[in-house]
């Protein structure tokens, strides 16, 4: 049985049952459980003192937990992993495939425990908002670009992430001011059922909004929306998202490298990418085409990362011209866009009509 922290899992469900078959069935696999505990037990000490290599949750109505689901996305630098079903009867077919789908999510975060080897790039954590921050003034700048009726975006970034993104994502949206006139395209490793709670913890304390569901929708100023992870998206030239019958390219779902292409080859110099925390190379690819449209890139300093690779991957190509951590990325873009907003070079027509 593995025993190092990094391989540890904890185990949390709202079911005693529950509790009792995930622990069993983790055990049977090789692993080690660090603790067994139910959500409205958890406290952020507890968290933070235990060393292991990532947190298995299962809970039968995410919505009642979304407090917990907070606390501990906010007071991890781990792995995440929700449950997508409760166990099956055993002995059935089914169970088999509910216990392979649950091995393979658990050895692709932190390895095959008969291999004893590092783990694959995981498809989504959380990571660690250091203190409370409050949102910057919005300059008088952009006060009359973003006022009014619904506005269709003329300037859409893309923020992509994956291990650590979740709060650093939210830690940028939460500095960034009411009205500022941008649109963000957030491209998250992540498992397809957790988006919902990702776009719930990201839509708390921020002056954006989260949208979930995106396809169809005409990009506005004053939203964050989440790529979907079956399905590439682009952008049309009325500023709708499509959605395509293709799945993303490589491993990782949504794929940043798309998401940065796609937007880049529709907005141009009005386009922008941020990379934030995550392993993995995502975004390497389509950053230095975002810079040759004219768009920019920034990154996520080394030092704030809960893992450096993505944004390390990107900056060693040259195309970011700032990083700084999620706050300094906040400041920079506000000053960045009311500087646009001073340029008539940075304008886009977008016909409202289809």
């Amino acid at each position: 049985m593995i025993g190092s922290a990094e391989r540890q899992i904890a185990i949390v469900a709202d079911t005693s049952l529950q509790r009792h078959i995930l622990a069993t069935t983790v055990k049977s696999f090789g692993y080690e459980v660090a603790m067994t505990i139910p959500p409205d037990r958890l406290a952020a000490d507890q968290i933070q003192q235990k060393k292991i290599g990532v947190w298995l949750v299962d809970l039968s109505d995410e919505d009642e937990w979304t407090d917990f689901i907070d606390l501990l996305l906010e007071n991890v630098d781990v792995p995440v992993l929700f449950g997508d079903a409760y166990a099956p009867q055993p002995e059935t077919p089914a169970y088999k495939r509910w216990e392979e789908r649950l091995f393979q999510k658990l050895s692709k975060q932190i390895g095959d425990p008969a291999e004893a080897q590092g783990s694959e790039p995981p498809i989504l954590t959380p990571g660690v908002m250091d203190k409370p921050v409050t949102a910057i003034t919005l300059p008088r700048q952009c006060i009359d670009e973003s006022s009014g009726s619904v506005v269709l975006a003329e300037r859409v970034w893309v923020l992509g992430a994956s291990l650590g993104g979740p709060a650093a994502v939210k830690e940028f949206l939460t500095c960034l001011p009411a009205g500022l006139p941008v649109a963000f395209v957030l491209a998250q490793h992540i498992d397809g059922g957790f988006q919902k709670i990702l776009a719930q913890v990201l839509s708390r304390n921020t002056n954006f909004s989260i949208c979930e569901q995106c396809v169809n929708q005409k990009i506005e100023y004053g939203k964050v929306y989440v790529a979907p992870v079956e399905h590439e998206i682009k952008f049309s030239n009325t500023g709708r998202i499509i959605a395509l019958n293709d799945s993303w390219e490589g491993p990782y779902a949504p794929s940043v490298d798309q998401v940065i292409y796609n937007v880049a080859t529709r907005y141009g110099r009005n386009s922008g990418a941020i990379l934030f925390s995550g392993m993995g190379e995502d975004g390497a690819i389509a950053a230095p085409q975002m810079q040759q449209l004219g768009g920019v890139v920034w990154a996520q300093n080394a030092e704030t990362c809960a893992n450096s690779s993505m944004p390390d991957s990107v900056r060693e190509t040259g195309c970011v011209s700032y990083s700084g951590a999620p706050q300094q990325l906040a400041y920079q873009l506000v000053d960045s866009i009311r500087r646009q907003v001073d340029s008539a070079e940075f304008k886009l027509n977008v016909n409202e009509a289809e």
